[in-house]
């Protein structure tokens, strides 16, 4: 309990995503103690901290780590630093790896787990929430664990699939965990739970649901995966950023075809597939990549179950409207090795101001840091921050964690 205060302590000196707290943690062996009894006298040496972090360091209180953990004991939260044997060993290695998770259920039915990240659109098609359905239903005959953001739409159907099939799926919120967001899914947490899931987020009790929260928990949604699944997103769509995620963390990206080529919603895949992603025509076509790493090692679902019924009753209830069919018509999918495209093929012809010019003009596919677009061009940092937040909502660049940015596949 002692040393939590201290792994709390660090990580609440930042902001979240940032990779700082990891860099000064490699410097003091993994000890955040050994780190804080050093305060201040050490931080003349640690060139990466900002004047705003040296302010928040300074302070060198444990009132707020205190607090954390005693409302954790009253909420029946568990707290899981990073030197715990029970963090998750995929999420370790991530850029920006939390310090502290806090969760509740089973955190350890994620390791030697076959894991697929599933995101998409929360304004989810009656088309998206049937395919959404069945196949996190197979993947989780299968054992295959289904993780996503509990949010409503897309997340929301993909955790139900998986609990039909009584599997395992985790929800990595974007919010304390005391907090009820979306109120919709209040029923699907507390079943999540019942049948042996978990929830996770990195987030403290009584944090408020915050928008630029969850393009950053993004991160964590794919590193606790094994693979990233988008089944309808359109090409705005901020589920996309988990699927940025995971190819900067060396995840396999599995996409279902758009259902219409002419209708904006399902398009957002279509950059992905062209780069090489897996087109999914079944859940066979995902579990094909991991088949060795299965329990039940085969293709073949002896009985496929086919259901179009995703209300909270019928969670609850455990009364699915099933459909059996016999079997179901293959698809051969032809892979080709594509060209990686390059920062200038992937840029596009777009009407900008001169700052929006300035600043677009050094960002590339692999993402830069606030502070090093602040050292490539001759403007106000204050005017920087301003302009990289018009570029992300023309959506033409995206954040990643620690304060990065680089420029969207096109």
């Amino acid at each position: 309990m002692e040393e939590m205060r201290y792994w709390i302590w660090i990580s609440q000196c930042f902001s979240y995503g940032s990779e700082k707290p990891n860099q000064i943690l490699s410097i003091f062996g993994t000890n955040p103690k050994l780190f804080y009894d050093s305060l201040p006298d050490c931080l003349s040496n640690i060139s990466f901290l900002s004047d705003n972090d040296l302010k928040r360091l300074s302070l060198k209180s444990l009132k707020k780590a205190d607090y954390i953990i005693e409302e954790c004991e009253k909420l029946k939260i568990e707290i899981i630093c990073k030197n715990s044997y029970s963090f998750p060993n995929r999420l370790k290695v991530i850029y920006g790896c939390p310090l502290v998770l806090y969760t509740k259920g089973n955190l350890s039915g994620l390791e030697n787990r076959v894991s697929i990240a599933v995101v998409g659109t929360r304004n989810a098609s009656e088309y998206g929430e049937y395919i959404t359905g069945n196949i996190c239903y197979e993947l989780g005959i299968k054992g295959i664990g289904i993780i996503s953001g509990c949010a409503v739409g897309i997340d929301r159907i993909s955790h139900i699939g998986c609990l039909k099939a009584n599997g395992y799926t985790v929800g990595v919120l974007g919010c304390g965990m005391d907090i009820n967001y979306p109120s919709k899914n209040k029923l699907l947490k507390e079943e999540i739970l019942k049948n042996g899931g978990c929830l996770i987020t990195e987030l403290p009790p009584g944090t408020a649901v915050q928008g630029k929260i969850f393009p950053i928990r993004n991160r964590i949604i794919a590193g606790i995966s094994s693979g990233v699944l988008v089944t309808e997103a359109p090409v705005r769509s901020g589920a996309l950023i988990t699927v940025e995620h995971g190819i900067e963390q060396g995840k396999a990206i599995f996409c279902i075809p758009p259902h219409n080529i002419y209708d904006s919603r399902f398009i957002g895949v279509v950059p992905y597939l062209n780069d090489g992603a897996t087109a999914v025509y079944s859940s066979e076509d995902i579990i094909r990549e991991y088949i060795g790493l299965l329990k039940y090692n085969t293709l073949d679902i002896a009985e496929k179950i086919i259901y179009n019924d995703y209300s909270e009753d019928m969670v609850a209830e455990n009364k699915p409207n099933y459909m059996t069919i016999d079997s179901m018509n293959k698809i051969s999918v032809i892979k080709k090795d594509l060209p990686i495209k390059t920062d200038i093929e992937s840029k596009k012809n777009i009407s900008l101001t001169e700052d929006q010019e300035k600043i677009y003009n050094h960002l590339t596919l692999n993402p830069k840091h606030l502070e090093e677009i602040s050292s490539l061009v001759n403007i106000d940092y204050k005017i920087i921050v301003s302009v990289i937040m018009e570029l992300e909502i023309m959506g033409e660049i995206v954040s990643y964690s620690g304060g990065r940015y680089g420029i969207l596949k096109k």
